[in-house]
């Protein structure tokens, strides 16, 4: 029986006539997570006297704001849990009211000395989910805080370690898909991958552990005998075969003229050409 064949790309023959139609599965990469992340920086570079120094005897305190609403006094040794609950209280990030801030709390000797560094990941179900998120604004000398004291090494920082950018979502039960095509240079990521076929549910998904390699006959002329594999030192588990004619190579011995005036003379020359050349 006939049947339909969606391609996902153009096909131009070289010849007319019967020609090979395989088929593969769909392959695409996972998408790569586009959430925002951001990067708190609070440090002490004063080892004479780290936090509360002779000018600054209290504990310093600071504030965020995102699109002009801030937070309260948050302490310069806030829990990682305190912070996500300041930031997922902000309307403007978070305007349902849900979880869309998560937050990690760690040490770092070298760009967080006396301190500590947090990282607020943007990942949440809420309207700034997968996308450029404007960047927090910091007040270390805030009226209703306790200031840091630059004389003394304090100071608190924020910048953006990735921007994010729309794509569908994570879920437990969504996992976007990419192309595995190049990735223009203008793209920090793969275009999203097509599905090609019709709508369908519980279908099997396989990880790919192995390689493929497509080859091109640049120079040849002509239907190219199949290629042999050697298994090397590949495990006995492995499987290596070769496909032939995904695409047969034609090295054409006539041609056909047309438009040809009857009773005159034509002369014509033929040249088989490749990659290469003439």
């Amino acid at each position: 029986d006939a049947r339909d064949y969606v391609l996902d790309r153009s096909f131009e023959p070289q010849d007319e006539g019967r020609a090979s139609v395989y088929l593969v599965p769909p392959i695409f990469t996972v998408y790569p997570d586009t959430t925002e992340i951001q990067q708190l920086v609070i440090k002490d570079t004063d080892n004479t006297m780290v936090w509360g120094g002779a000018s600054n005897p209290d504990d310093p305190s600071f504030k965020l704001s995102y699109d002009g609403e801030a937070t309260d006094c948050l302490s310069h040794q806030i829990g990682e849990a305190e912070l996500e609950t300041a930031l997922n209280g902000l309307s403007t990030i978070c305007p349902s009211n849900t979880e869309c801030v998560t937050v990690t709390k760690s040490l770092d000797a070298v760009e967080a000395p006396n301190g500590f560094l947090y990282k607020l990941y943007f990942n949440g179900d809420d309207a700034t989910l997968n996308q450029d998120v404007l960047e927090l604004v910091v007040d270390a000398a805030h009226v209703d805080c306790i200031a840091f004291s630059a004389v003394d090494g304090e100071s608190v920082e924020i910048t953006t370690v990735r921007d994010g950018s729309t794509s569908i979502q994570f879920t437990a039960s969504q996992l976007p898909l990419g192309d595995t095509g190049d990735v223009p240079s203008s793209l920090l990521s793969p275009p999203p991958g097509r599905w090609m076929g019709k709508s369908a549910q519980d279908l099997s998904l396989y990880h790919i552990t192995g390689t493929q390699w497509t080859t091109t006959f640049d120079d040849f002329l002509g239907d190219v005998p199949k290629m042999e594999v050697s298994v090397g030192s590949l495990p006995e588990s492995a499987h290596a075969e070769v496909f032939d004619d995904v695409v047969t190579g034609v090295n054409p011995i006539s041609i056909d003229l047309s438009h040809l005036e009857t009773g005159a003379r034509h002369f014509a020359r033929v040249v088989a050409t490749n990659e290469v050349g003439d």
